[in-house]
């Protein structure tokens, strides 16, 4: 009732509805970008206002992808916690592609991710780098380190479809 009354108010339909499914119009999608914007640029105020009355902010909310969570967590979570004892920190843990999505739509403040991710509205910064080792059997030790043609047609163990280690 409150959606069929803001479109009432604006003037158009904010969604296309069917007998199977419900789903933005153009204008809603365009509405419901610049509704985060706004909603994001509240919450940054927010921030702020907190900010003036503290040296720091009161609220952080990380993203991580799982793969490295439990290595980088600890040491992060721990020196913050030393740094500003008073920060409430929010993990939040999942694929790159949803982290950068909720980056951008402000619902985390920063994220740990693999790189490069290439989006030009974001700044990355390298952590650390870290080397990838074929682990094989004693029996191929003296044999040459396949290339990527010849290790595509091996089978490899890999992590699941849509981690970016995999790729």
């Amino acid at each position: 009732m409150q959606i069929k009354e803001l479109e009432e108010t604006l003037g158009s339909e904010l969604f296309e509805r069917s007998a199977r499914q419900v789903r933005l119009t153009g204008f809603g999608e365009i509405f419901a970008i610049r509704v985060r914007e706004i909603l994001r640029s509240v919450d940054e105020l927010s921030e702020f206002a907190r900010a003036s009355q503290n040296s720091f902010l009161s609220k952080l909310r990380i993203g991580v992808i799982p793969t490295i969570a439990p290595y980088l967590l600890p040491k992060i979570i721990g020196n913050l916690t030393l740094a500003h004892p008073g920060l409430d920190i929010h993990i939040r843990e999942t694929l790159t592609e949803k982290l950068i999505q909720e980056l951008e739509e402000g619902r985390i403040d920063t994220a740990i991710v693999a790189l490069p991710i290439s989006e030009p509205s974001l700044t990355e910064v390298s952590l650390f780098d870290e080397e990838f080792v074929l682990v094989r059997s004693l029996t191929d030790k003296d044999k040459p380190v396949p290339d990527s043609d010849k290790l595509r047609e091996m089978r490899l163990l890999l992590l699941e479809e849509g981690h970016c280690f995999r790729d």
